[in-house]
């Protein structure tokens, strides 16, 4: 079997983008010989484990498009960033966000096929397949986990490979969760 071209699709959060290592990291031990992508906002992209999880990474500038949401510079910048995601020549795309962007970004990618647990808008319900989560998918991992397995049984890792993180001690940066944003 000749390995697989896959494209993740997960913008912006860090929280939830370490929710999607969980399955991109499925997808890498399932398809150790795949080429992986990420397309993911600047904010988040240090999330990303160039070295082990993914191959390439796209990166789209938050601050530009939150500048000047309407203007023609931005949505032409936005489509420059989001057309070189083609270049890649996905076959399979996994939006992991279901916005308006995410479902953008996987359409323009060219990959032929395209799937998404979820969609906010009427433009991301059309551009991609849905894959509804089960019930039971309470969480963002399993509904992660859902979606890549509609296309490809994978088993879940422990932890995601995800960048090890230098010692925060002394640097007066600390960040604890002790919830989730919903269910």
């Amino acid at each position: 079997m000749i390995a697989p071209r896959i494209l993740c699709v997960r913008f912006s959060a860090i929280g939830d983008c370490v929710m999607a290592a969980y399955a991109v990291t499925a997808l890498r031990e399932t398809f150790p010989d795949a080429e992986l992508a990420w397309a993911i906002e600047d904010t988040c992209e240090p999330l990303v484990d160039t070295n082990q999880l993914v191959n390439k990474v796209f990166v789209t500038d938050r601050a530009e498009w939150r500048k000047a949401r309407g203007s023609l510079k931005t949505i032409s910048a936005t489509y420059r960033a989001m057309i070189k995601v083609r270049t890649f020549r996905p076959q399979i795309g996994f939006d992991f966000q279901g916005h308006l962007k995410t479902a953008i970004c996987l359409r323009l990618s060219g990959a032929r096929t395209r799937l998404s647990w979820g969609a906010t808008d009427s433009v991301s319900r059309n551009f991609n397949r849905l894959v509804p989560p089960s019930p039971e998918s309470i969480h963002m991992v399993e509904k992660h986990f859902g979606l890549i397995n509609s296309w490809k049984p994978c088993e879940r890792p422990q932890f995601p490979l995800i960048p090890k993180v230098k010692s925060a001690i002394g640097t007066g940066h600390v960040s604890i969760q002790t919830g989730s944003g919903g269910l």
